[in-house]
């Protein structure tokens, strides 16, 4: 995923010794209820269900 940040957001990200280069894995981009659409080249919103054992 190729993602813009304006440059406002780089340079906050550089005064706080961030790099302005940010990876996302696609198990993150799931969680946050999205899913990548191949044929749009464009991410899609999903229902998400989140499932948790005792």
């Amino acid at each position: 995923m190729v993602l813009e940040l304006s440059e406002d957001v780089k340079e906050t990200l550089r005064s706080a010794g961030v790099s302005d280069s940010v990876i996302i894995g696609l198990t993150t981009i799931e969680a946050a209820g999205l899913i990548p659409d191949v044929t749009t080249g464009k991410l899609r919103k999903t229902e998400t269900f989140l499932f948790t054992t005792h």
